[in-house]
């Protein structure tokens, strides 16, 4: 077996004297394993938050959606004309479009939302 020597620098020695370890080697071994442990408490942070900026989206969405359900509700309930600024109208509009695309809303009062061309449900 072939063993390869590699020059230690001073400074590394005297560190290592300086903090009690009986070798070099050990010296080495522990910033081998100090370095480790820092790479995965970054990389288990950044996921931690990354998880919790998902969680966060998610509910967003979650919060939106009954939002949506809940206003179509109103208004097909209602049955009255809203008087909305154009920003407003603009969101609405965006808004029905994305759901209809997603087949969870539909313009057209004949067309369930969430049903097939048959009738049957999705």
């Amino acid at each position: 077996m072939a063993t390869k020597s590699v020059r230690i620098d001073e400074a590394l020695i005297l560190k290592s004297k300086e903090r009690r370890f009986q070798s070099v080697n050990q010296y080495l071994l522990y910033l081998q394993e100090y370095e480790e442990a820092h790479k995965r408490g970054t990389y288990n942070q950044v996921l931690e938050s990354h998880n919790k900026v998902v969680t966060f989206l998610e509910v967003e969405r979650l919060q939106l959606d009954r939002l949506n359900e809940t206003l179509s509700f109103f208004l097909e309930k209602l049955d009255i004309e809203l008087q909305l600024s154009q920003r407003e109208r603009d969101f609405l509009e965006r808004l029905m479009r994305a759901n209809e695309k997603k087949g969870t809303w539909s313009y057209d009062e004949k067309k369930k939302a969430g049903t097939t061309k048959d009738g049957a449900k999705k």
